[in-house]
């Protein structure tokens, strides 16, 4: 039974309630119902779901009416791991280090960057060494006694023995309209014009002309012609020179040049021999000096390259100016030598007794002539050096050697800009570059 006042628990049989002290007859008996069986909660379905305010991040059905502009967020200051507008003046750049295998990579990488870098430098100065060294003589010589037979640059001349020309090779610039020229005694070639020579001391030209190297009407009491790569030159009774055309090197700088017997043109140069055995000259390259020839006195004979000028003494010694680098001015020790090639790079000279000699750099072995016997001329082009012997047959040495020691019965060679000419015992011409085989009645040098 329980307290009626304080809802204790009264034992059977007190007579007051322990707890607050009621007597027991004023407590009314009361028995605690037993306890009901708990029912499962009932599980309330869940409601739909908010439309989330994707503007605030809320769960609202509401949207507001504006964002507000969204603030910049603060730039992170990495250096201090701290949120910060202010960047640091400069962050410092920590090595970063390398995986062993990604390490000997970059090394094999830099090996072969170094090797790729080497052959190139290689590759450019084996070009270099080829342009300078091996190249065309590109002249054509000139003097009183003329010339018959003329080579350019791709385009050969020839005057027959009727003074008429004949002309063969490229005329991108009429440099072969000569079809209507007559009374011709000589011819020169140039790198794209063609100059002639006629009877009465006249000179007619054709063929590129952008530097007035074809401006020559007005020429009189000429006695030989010579042309160079874009200038021409012309050798008066008097003795003295005439000039046109490109003068960018000062090859046309001849108008006080006097007592002059002898002109030799190549390229951009100009070479006179006077007839007191002085020598006088301009153009070409100023760096090696070619032109150094005041002082040369007794010479009977000028041999003009591309940077270099030797002379022949009266006593039979040699005397050089210009490029020297590889030894192609050693050549003073010659002796009884009668004509020089003074080419770029080497120099070969023919002597009295049919023999050859060389100095200098020997690519391709074109210096290679020190058994050749009889030999009464010398040409040499690009990586070849050839001799023509007395009985009419032809020897060489170089690259392209074996392919002119086919002619045969030959009189003479003429060359100019790497191309040589080979005349027949019987006048008629003979050529791997143009073709002029059937040429006839040509007028012999």
């Amino acid at each position: 039974m329980f307290c009626t006042k304080c809802g204790a628990n009264v034992k059977d049989g007190a007579a007051f309630c322990t707890k607050c002290g009621t007597p027991v007859k004023a407590i009314e008996t009361v028995r605690r119902p037993a306890p009901a069986p708990e029912q499962p909660a009932e599980i309330e379905k869940p409601s739909e779901r908010p439309v989330r305010n994707t503007a605030w991040g809320t769960g609202s059905d509401e949207q507001p009416e504006e964002r507000a502009e969204a603030q910049p967020r603060p730039v992170r200051n990495t250096v201090w791991g701290m949120a910060s507008e202010e960047q640091p003046e400069e962050r410092p750049v920590m090595p970063r280090r390398t995986a062993p295998k990604a390490r000997m990579k970059i090394r094999m990488n830099k090996k072969l960057l170094i090797a790729i870098t080497a052959g190139t430098l290689a590759l450019i100065t084996f070009l270099i060494l080829l342009f300078t060294v091996i190249v065309p003589s590109c002249k054509g010589t000139a003097s009183s006694d003329g010339q018959t037979i003329a080579v350019g640059n791709s385009h050969v001349v020839a005057v027959k023995k009727n003074g008429t020309v004949v002309a063969e090779g490229e005329n991108n610039y009429g440099q072969c309209d000569v079809e209507d020229w007559e009374k011709i005694v000589s011819v020169a070639a140039g790198g794209s014009h063609t100059v002639g020579l006629m009877k009465n001391g006249t000179v007619v030209a054709v063929g590129f002309d952008e530097y007035d190297q074809c401006d020559v009407e007005d020429w009189k009491n000429i006695v030989a012609i010579a042309a160079g790569d874009n200038h021409t030159v012309g050798l008066k009774k008097d003795g003295t020179v005439v000039a046109t055309g490109d003068n960018s090197k000062g090859q046309c700088d001849v108008e006080d040049w006097t007592g002059v017997k002898e002109i030799i043109v190549i390229y951009d140069r100009t070479v006179g021999l006077r007839k007191d055995g002085t020598v006088v000259a301009v153009g070409g390259d100023s760096y090696y000096n070619p032109n150094d020839v005041e002082d040369w006195k007794d010479i009977v004979k000028v041999f003009v390259g591309w940077n270099n000028t030797v002379g022949l003494k009266k006593n039979g010694k040699l005397v050089a100016a210009g490029r020297n680098e590889f030894g192609e001015r050693n050549i003073s020790g010659w002796k009884d030598v009668v004509s020089v090639l003074p080419e770029s790079g080497c120099a070969i000279g023919l002597k009295k007794d049919g023999k050859v000699v060389a100095t200098g750099y020997n690519g391709y072995g074109r210096l290679n002539v020190t058994g050749w016997k009889n030999i009464k001329k010398i040409v040499s082009l690009y990586d070849t050096t050839i001799g023509l012997k007395k009985d009419g047959t032809i020897v060489a040495a170089g690259e392209d050697a074996t392919r002119y020691e086919k002619w045969e019965d030959i009189a003479d060679l003429i060359e100019g800009y790497g191309n040589v000419v080979g005349v027949k015992k019987d006048g008629t011409l003979v050529s791997y570059n143009f073709d002029i085989e059937d040429w006839d009645d040509i007028r012999l040098p």
